[in-house]
């Protein structure tokens, strides 16, 4: 539950980026992008919060990992921290070739595309599933957006990314409650 509370936050935090980038784009007014950003970050991280509160009342409650079980969460962090760290370099290198070659106009789809690549290894790492799905919508997103005008590709893909981002949160959250349902029917 805590990971799966942490994952939405974190998630949260990028689609509300993807969010200000698409909006922007579209040249929206400074008060509508602000109130748009506060919903769409307060619709994920409300319930994220209380999913990492209700996470933390049952930790508390809960024996004591094993050995192997801190040996499997360390293990588990440590590879989420060298996905993270493939993803920023990728999409360094990326939007750094792209603009040597004069085709910065496309950094949005490549940026899009090392994202939705990121989830692979997650769906694997984290035994979410689900991400394989988030992952391979998100890349196609990115390659279908090469063939947007370049005029309106930002908005478009940076708003469709945080669509899907919301979304996951939301499958996440709701999937983080149900567990804690189940693991504490009291509650």
């Amino acid at each position: 539950m805590t990971g799966m509370a942490f994952g939405a936050l974190i998630m949260g935090f990028f689609g509300c980026v993807w969010l200000l980038w698409g909006l922007a784009a579209m040249n929206v007014r400074t008060p509508i992008i602000i109130a748009a950003t506060i919903a769409f970050a307060a619709s994920i991280w409300i319930p994220g919060v209380v999913l990492l509160r209700n996470a933390s009342r049952a930790t508390k409650n809960a024996a004591p990992l094993s050995a192997a079980e801190e040996r499997e969460q360390s293990r588990m962090g440590k590879m989420f921290g060298l996905v993270f760290a493939a993803e920023g370099l990728l999409i360094f290198l990326a939007v750094n070739v792209l603009n040597n070659l004069h085709l910065g106009d496309y950094a949005i789809s490549a940026i899009a595309a090392v994202v939705g690549l990121h989830f692979l290894p997650l769906a694997r790492l984290f035994r979410r599933p689900m991400y394989y799905v988030v992952g391979t919508i998100m890349t196609v997103a990115a390659l279908v957006s090469i063939a947007i005008p370049a005029s309106i590709r930002i908005s478009a893909l940076s708003t469709t990314i945080s669509v899907i981002i919301w979304l996951t949160c939301v499958l996440i959250t709701r999937k983080g409650f149900a567990l804690g349902r189940e693991l504490h029917p009291a509650s």
